[in-house]
């Protein structure tokens, strides 16, 4: 699973692995270390909800989502979806959950378990 945060927005890119997981009703959850006994844990979890949540810890956070829309998902050619959480009465957080396609052109990450983007093939270099 890989993260990213930039300002009031967390984007996370699942592999295809952890998609199967996910519509199996399984926890995603992963850490990054900041400091000597200290991490950011951050996640997905699948629940019976209508609605996609934030919910924060002391340690971290976790994206909540219908567990039938990750089934959709998952069963769909669509790239990822997205939602507008309220954090506040004036404030929301854009959360971004995507399928992680393969590079189309090698730059040294690890393509591995990516789904195979939807352009393969047709990369005129």
């Amino acid at each position: 699973m890989k993260l990213r945060l930039r300002g009031n927005s967390i984007r996370l890119r699942l592999s295809q692995t952890e998609v199967t997981a996910l519509t199996q009703g399984i926890d995603l959850m992963d850490s990054t270390g900041l400091a000597p006994g200290k991490s950011l844990e951050f996640g997905i979890c699948p629940r019976a909800t209508d609605t996609v949540e934030i919910s924060a810890t002391t340690r971290g956070f976790f994206i909540v989502a219908p567990k039938d829309m990750l089934i959709r998902w998952a069963e769909s050619k669509d790239e990822g979806f997205e939602a507008h959480v309220a954090i506040s009465a004036s404030e929301t957080t854009h959360v971004l959950v995507q399928k992680d396609f393969a590079c189309l052109k090698p730059r040294g990450e690890e393509d591995h378990d990516t789904f195979t983007h939807p352009d393969a093939g047709t990369l005129k270099c």
